[in-house]
C-alpha cells in the first residue's frame, strides 16, 4: 500500500488508539494492531501494542496462531521478554520507559508454514521534554521540542494544554496549538487566577485526522509543576 492510498483509506474507517495515529494503516485484510497505525509518544512513556491476527489470516495454521507471531524493531527481533501471549489470536509488546528516537518500525510476523510474512507495522515517534521558560504572578510559558522527524508528520499534529492550581481539582483547557511547523513550541498560559501559586500543566499530543470527541486519541501527558510569582504590590501601605 502506498502513502497516497493509505491516507485516502484511513478516512474510511473508525481509528483505535491508546495514544494518537496518523492516516496511515499498514496491515494485511486479516489482522490489526491496537493502536492502529503511527504512535507518538512523550519520552520516558511506555509503548503498548497489541497484534491481532484473525482466523481467516490465519488459514490452516489457526490452531494457536499466537504462538506463530512475533515482533521485530526495524531489522532486529524484539527481546522474547518484551512480548506476551495474550490468547489463541493475539500477542502484546511493551516497552517500559521507550528509548528517543525519531522513528522506530515496529513489525508483527505471522510465521506460516509456507514462510514467514509481516502482517502489520507501527512507525513509533517519541516527543521530548517540557520546560518552563519565564513565569508571572499571573502567567507561566512554556516550552517543548519534538524530533524533526514529527514536524513532517504526515496529517500533522495538534497540541493540547490543560492546567489547574493547587486549590482546584478541575482541570482547564490553557489552549491547543494546530498546525505545528516549527521543532520548538512555546505557548503561554495568561490571566491565571493565583499568584504565588503551584499550577499542574499537562501536555498531550494527537493526529490532526484523530476523532475530535475520543479522549483516548490524546497521547500520554507531558506533566511539569510550577510556581508563580509573588504579586508586586502598587504602592506603599496608606494608614
Amino acid at each position: 500500500m502506498n502513502m497516497a492510498s493509505a491516507k485516502n483509506y484511513i478516512k474510511s474507517i473508525v481509528v483505535l488508539v491508546t495514544f494518537v495515529s496518523t492516516a496511515r494503516q499498514e496491515c494485511i485484510r486479516d489482522a490489526y494492531t491496537v493502536p492502529q497505525g503511527d504512535i507518538v509518544l512523550r519520552y520516558g512513556e511506555a509503548l503498548n501494542i497489541t497484534c491481532n491476527l484473525l482466523k481467516e489470516g490465519a488459514g490452516k495454521d489457526d490452531l494457536n496462531a499466537s504462538s506463530r507471531l512475533f515482533f521485530m524493531r526495524d531489522n532486529k527481533p524484539v527481546p522474547p521478554e518484551m512480548v506476551k501471549i495474550i490468547n489463541s489470536t493475539s500477542i502484546n509488546l511493551y516497552v517500559g520507559e521507550h528509548p528517543k528516537t525519531t522513528e522506530a518500525n515496529y513489525y508483527c510476523y505471522f510465521n506460516a508454514t509456507e514462510g514467514s510474512r509481516m502482517i502489520c507495522m507501527n512507525s513509533v515517534y517519541v516527543g521530548e521534554n517540557l520546560t518552563v521558560t519565564t513565569t508571572s504572578p499571573h502567567s507561566i510559558e512554556l516550552s517543548w521540542t519534538i524530533p524533526d522527524s514529527m514536524i513532517k508528520f504526515p496529517p500533522g499534529l495538534h497540541h493540547r494544554v490543560l492546567y489547574r492550581s493547587e486549590y482546584e481539582e478541575e482541570w482547564h483547557l490553557g489552549g491547543i496549538i494546530r498546525g505545528v511547523k516549527n521543532r520548538t513550541l512555546w505557548f503561554t498560559l495568561e490571566n491565571l487566577k493565583y499568584a504565588h501559586t503551584l499550577y499542574d500543566i499537562r501536555v498531550s499530543m494527537r493526529s490532526s485526522v484523530a476523532d475530535e470527541d475520543d479522549e483516548s486519541m490524546w497521547s500520554g501527558n507531558a506533566t511539569i509543576t510550577v510556581r508563580t510569582e509573588r504579586a508586586v504590590s502598587d504602592g506603599p501601605s496608606k494608614f
